[in-house]
């Protein structure tokens, strides 16, 4: 039976995944994890990622990958930002940038979303020695998306590139 209400725990659960209400808030996603609603089951899953984004090591993050290939397009921008940032701690900065990109350029992702994404990317391709390709993004986080906070942290970039 399709429950109603499971998209309401889903949000209280993913909001208070960092607060002192974890437990609580994890054993909530996990029980989501087995809805008969896919896309609910899919993003639970995927909040429960923010716990182990630290230790996730290359196989998690492939696992990672073929999850968010699997869930529908409208759902896959937080999750695959997620997987973004698992690739970027990994030091897979092409991969993270690939995966940052992705939503945002093909015009998927909400505006402060896309903002971040182009923020990671930025990120990414800085860590890489791409200097003029993070440039590139980090200056356009700054034109098109100057009314999100990543503004600032694009400029900041921007100001330590040599």
């Amino acid at each position: 039976v399709d429950r109603p209400e499971d998209a309401a725990r889903l949000l209280g659960a993913a909001w208070l995944l960092n607060t002192p209400q974890q437990a609580a808030a994890a054993t909530q996603l996990r029980s989501l994890t087995r809805s008969r609603q896919p896309a609910i089951a899919g993003l639970a899953e995927a909040q429960l990622w923010r716990l182990s984004l630290v230790r996730a090591d290359a196989a998690q993050a492939n696992r990672w990958a073929t999850r968010v290939d699997a869930l529908p397009d409208a759902l896959r921008c937080g999750p695959r930002h997620l997987l973004a940032q698992a690739y970027l701690r990994q030091k897979r900065y092409d991969a993270a940038a690939v995966a940052a990109l992705r939503e945002p350029l093909t015009g998927g992702a909400p505006h402060r979303l896309a903002a971040r994404g182009l923020l990671l990317a930025g990120r990414a391709l800085q860590a890489a020695g791409r200097t003029d390709e993070a440039e590139a993004l980090l200056a356009e986080v700054v034109r098109v998306y100057s009314d999100t906070p990543q503004k600032q942290d694009a400029q900041a970039l921007l100001s330590r590139t040599p």
